[in-house]
């Protein structure tokens, strides 16, 4: 008996999504069982060839089977052809063509090693007052052309999704270069590097100063921010990866520390102002750009519990937090929340900090 468990489901009533392929999975494989002597052999490779079909899908919408043993599948097929030949052409189309294969031979999507994942977050790039947030032109080139003679590929937040969601490979040394805040001074400085090295970078943007600095444009590296047609023009390369850094929350003050709820703030008040904050930097980002950001990098790295839910309960697939470390990714969903990061700061090479990160990671 070939005995598989899908992953438990938390809800008691409506039933889930994840349920529903369960009972599909079940009834597929209670079928296939079951119906062995209705079939002649040549029948019931067709058959099965279906039944594998319908588990595919099940496979690329999310369901993932656990087996009980890593090797059962492949003891049932050699017991089967012993005791019964129909049996063990079911379980062989099964090895072959089905993704459960590599879940029986003890190479589970959700047990495989995790991929380390840098994410690097800069702020300001500019010729001057560097510091903490803001390091000089030549440092950035400096990390690209380092990165580039030892392997790194960078990736955006999309790239990371597909691999956690639907299994799409990542390179073998991936890196997120992610820029916050949406600066003038990267589209200036930044830009062109990307296009020197062909470089990919993900971009955090302040919907309001965007939009300040599109009704009041300015060039002063010092302080502007990114119009909506400079944003396009960064975009169209290809080389830039938009995301959500809120509309208007991006301040620490006594009223409030970014996006964070307050003292005292109901939970119901708080939803609803966090949700207008990030629902009107989506909507203009869609109208802006026809984009739709899927990850939301927390202003001063400031989360809780109920900014997760909230998060979460509008569709954002990942967040960045300013938390120093390497990610740990794998197939589960839950690890693309509070991804942590490392800063790049003016004087501090990027191969030092990546190196003292890993250190710590291993």
């Amino acid at each position: 008996e070939l005995a598989v468990i899908g992953r438990k489901v938390t809800s008691a009533a409506k039933p889930s999504e994840e349920k529903i392929r369960e009972a599909e999975y079940a009834k597929v494989m209670q079928y296939s069982f079951s119906n062995l002597d209705h079939f002649d052999t040549s029948s019931l490779i067709t058959r099965m060839t279906t039944d594998v079909t319908v588990l595919q899908n099940l496979i690329n919408s999310g369901f993932r089977p656990v087996t009980r043993g890593p090797s059962l599948l492949i003891l049932g097929i050699g017991l089967s052809f012993w005791m019964n030949p129909k049996l063990a052409v079911v379980l062989s189309v099964l090895f072959v063509f089905c993704p459960f294969a590599a879940h029986a031979a003890g190479e589970s999507d959700t047990a495989a090693d995790p991929v380390l994942l840098p994410i690097i977050m800069y702020h300001e790039v500019k010729p001057n007052k560097s510091g903490k947030d803001a390091i000089q032109p030549w440092e950035l080139e400096s990390d690209l052309r380092w990165l580039a003679e030892n392997g790194y590929t960078t990736v955006v937040m999309a790239d990371v999704i597909a691999y956690v969601r639907d299994g799409t490979p990542l390179p073998e040394k991936p890196i997120v270069l992610s820029f916050d805040d949406g600066y003038y001074n990267n589209y200036v400085y930044v830009l062109p590097l990307l296009r020197q090295y062909a470089a990919r970078i993900v971009f955090s943007l302040l919907g309001r100063n965007t939009d300040d600095f599109t009704e009041w444009p300015s060039e002063s590296i010092d302080y502007a921010h990114v119009t909506w047609d400079q944003l396009n023009e960064m975009l169209d390369t290809g080389l830039v990866e938009v995301q959500n850094h809120s509309y208007n929350l991006h301040a620490y003050t006594s009223e409030r520390h970014g996006c964070m709820q307050n003292p005292g703030e109901s939970d119901a008040a708080y939803t609803q102002l966090l949700r207008a904050d990030l629902q009107r930097l989506q909507d203009e980002l869609a109208e802006h750009t026809g984009r739709t950001p899927d990850t939301f990098a927390y202003p001063y790295g400031k989360y809780s519990d109920r900014t997760d839910q909230v998060l979460r309960g509008m569709g954002f697939q990942a967040t960045l937090t300013c938390d120093w470390g390497v990610n740990h990714i794998t197939r589960d969903p839950d690890c693309l929340y509070r991804l942590g990061r490392i800063c790049r700061s003016h004087n501090q090479s990027l191969q030092s900090v990546l190196r003292r990160a890993l250190k710590a990671t291993a």
